[in-house]
């Protein structure tokens, strides 16, 4: 007599787990079932479940820039809203960019991209920008951008900004990285090259 798996289920939040086993002969025919149940100490560290820390997220609804015309579900100010479902920055060009205004210098050492299908988002993978950068640029003592409108896009034509990082040929629904050098700047532009 062998056994298997015919279902693991997770009854209740991270510790009580139910299984069910059920038994066959070599012929392949079923037999009894077994169900158990388990409850799991609480997760040790460095245990199995991988912990990941996105660190704070600094540009959460500050005001945001688009240089092009969103979609009708596109606004620039969701990319910073903080919603994965039904909120994204999306243009009807195949190019554009959008800044976001820290507020003040911030250090940057981290940024992650959630693209069209991210978990949670639902869309297709062909929706996925393809190549990108991030480029910053220091405070220039101006008031900071109140949103998208004329005046702030006037102020950001004004900038001056440097590439942080690029990334060309994506493939992936979130895009995570690392800079070689941590760089500090209030005002921070996403260009946009290319979607698939």
């Amino acid at each position: 007599m062998r056994s298997t798996w015919a279902a693991l289920t997770k009854t209740a939040a991270r510790l009580p787990c139910t299984f069910e086993i059920t038994s066959y002969s070599e012929n392949g025919v079923k037999g009894g079932t077994q169900t158990f149940s388990i409850a799991w100490p609480a997760e040790v560290e460095n245990g199995f479940v991988p912990i990941h820390d996105d660190g704070p997220n600094l540009a959460l609804k500050c005001p945001a820039v688009g240089n092009s015309a969103p979609t009708d579900d596109g606004s620039v100010h969701l990319l910073v809203d903080g919603v994965i479902a039904n909120s994204k920055w999306c243009v009807e060009s195949t190019s554009g960019w959008a800044v976001v205004d820290l507020g003040e210098n911030k250090t940057i050492q981290r940024w992650e991209v959630w693209h069209a299908n991210c978990p949670g988002a639902g869309e297709s993978p062909d929706m996925n920008t393809v190549d990108f950068d991030l480029q910053y640029a220091p405070d220039d003592g101006h008031a900071l951008l109140t949103g998208d409108d004329t005046a702030s896009r006037t102020h950001v034509n004004t900038l001056s900004f440097t590439v942080a990082d690029k990334v060309t040929g994506n493939k992936q629904d979130i895009t995570d990285r690392n800079l070689d050098e941590p760089h500090s700047g209030q005002i921070h532009q996403a260009k946009c090259y290319k979607e698939r």
